[in-house]
């Protein structure tokens, strides 16, 4: 077998496992309005490779691997694209038919906290689980019953909780 269609054949195997595993991100977001983040970063990973593959198609001795790397580039967005599309079709996107979730200054809840950038996920259950859902005591009151999401807050770089 040639190096290159070695390299043809691993770059198509790695452009098509990719293109499943963000199909898979794709597919089993909690919420729809996160799966734009999946798709920024297929995107930012797609114009990487563009810029990589254009620069080797520049130089005369990496001609070959500026092809392979483009061609790559083309399964890799392929296979997202369509396995969405098939995914849409057959009923596989978890979030489609979820409600939304409100949020931000004008969300109703009946609590709101916030967590400071960095806290891992893990601190971040062990309060919900040792705080928010501790049974009752008294002059407390139980949170066990109530629903709770994790929202990513851009703007002011912590995590916050909606409880309500």
């Amino acid at each position: 077998m040639r190096k290159s269609s070695l390299g043809k054949l691993i770059a198509t195997v790695f452009a098509v496992i990719g293109g499943v595993i963000f199909t898979y991100e794709y597919v089993t977001v909690p919420h729809g309005y996160v799966a734009g983040y999946v798709v920024l970063s297929v995107s930012l990973l797609a114009g990487f490779g563009l810029f990589v593959g254009t620069v080797l198609l520049i130089l005369h001795r990496t001609r070959k691997g500026g092809w392979i790397t483009l061609l790559a580039v083309a399964i890799f967005l392929v296979t997202f694209f369509a396995e969405i599309y098939f995914a849409d079709q057959l009923g596989y996107l978890v979030w489609k038919n979820k409600k939304m979730v409100p949020w931000g200054p004008d969300a109703i809840a009946s609590l709101v906290i916030y967590f400071n950038a960095g806290v891992k996920n893990t601190r971040i259950e062990a309060f919900s689980t040792e705080v928010l859902y501790k049974p009752y005591i008294k002059g407390y009151v139980s949170l066990s019953s109530t629903f709770i999401t994790k929202i990513p807050d851009r703007i002011l770089g912590c995590w916050k909780s909606r409880v309500g």
